[in-house]
């Protein structure tokens, strides 16, 4: 993902308890191409098991656009499965260097980044 493209926030409402939809459409660069996800867009978040929303919350901050994206990706088979999953990997990692948290926070946050990842590439398949 071009780090440089990948803007900081998305404008997005509840429709439901579980899901938010886009408002603007929303435009990321990805395999050297734009690539734009639709107005009103549904996305249910990260996939993190009720279990373990202590650990991380679906909606956190960090992870809103890296879901949007890779849910875009999955819902419509863009790429490879595994290029789906690079597009979260790399966009977590950019909004968590963009965050303007701590460095502490940031080490966190990418080393939970890496356990989504693998449980994206472990998980994932059934979705795709």
């Amino acid at each position: 993902m071009e780090y440089s493209q990948l803007a900081a926030t998305v404008p997005t409402r509840w429709v439901s308890t579980r899901e938010r939809e886009t408002l603007h459409p929303f435009a990321f660069f990805w395999e050297r191409r734009w690539r734009e996800i639709p107005a009103r867009f549904h996305w249910d978040g990260a996939s993190i098991p009720s279990l373990l929303h202590w650990w991380e919350r679906p909606w956190a901050d960090w992870l809103i656009i890296p879901s949007l994206v890779h849910d875009y990706l999955y819902r419509y088979g863009i790429g490879s499965r595994y290029s789906a999953d690079r597009a979260f990997l790399a966009a977590m990692c950019w909004q968590i260097r963009h965050s303007g948290h701590s460095r502490n926070w940031q080490a966190r946050k990418m080393w939970r980044a890496r356990v989504c990842y693998r449980a994206v590439r472990t998980f994932g398949g059934a979705w795709w």
